[in-house]
């Protein structure tokens, strides 16, 4: 009886790479995060629409500066003014406000190295379908429909 009594404990005292996943436990960083990313792809993609500047990039690259050669050329102050002109007004078009829509996943995987685990966060307040601006700003304000699975390794 004792021996029985010391094999139990033995087996569940000093778990194999079977027993760890009882405790819900992976056997490595690479596991763990394999299981979060499966368990994320089992979530849906919702689009939603924000406001953001239309943006070209870089505006002094793609059209030019009037600053740029002046001492290789003749100056002309009608010119300059004109170019100066017309380089604000693209400037300006360029940092517009436009309505773009962008998507996502209502689950993501984080690693937090400090425990060793992927933290799994879905968001349950949404829902399959697109949200407006408006939606999507008092969607973001809401912080208690987040609910989280751990992934420890």
């Amino acid at each position: 009886m004792s021996k029985f009594l010391i094999f139990l404990l033995t087996a569940l005292l000093l778990p194999n790479s079977v027993e760890a996943n009882w405790f819900g436990k992976y056997n490595s960083r690479y596991d763990a995060n394999d299981a979060c990313e499966r368990w994320m792809l089992k979530g849906f993609k919702y689009t939603y629409k924000v406001m953001e500047r239309k943006g070209y990039g870089n505006t002094r690259e793609l059209f030019g500066s009037p600053y740029t050669d002046l001492g290789s050329r003749h100056f002309d102050i009608e010119v300059w003014k004109r170019e100066y002109d017309e380089f604000k007004e693209q400037e300006k078009e360029a940092n517009s406000l436009v309505e773009k829509t962008k998507s996502g996943f209502s689950r993501s995987c984080l690693e937090e190295k400090e425990t060793n685990q992927f933290i799994g966060r879905a968001k349950s307040c949404l829902k399959k379908k697109e949200y407006s601006v408006e939606e999507w700003k008092k969607l973001f304000e809401l912080k208690s429909c987040e609910k989280r699975k751990y992934f420890k390794y």
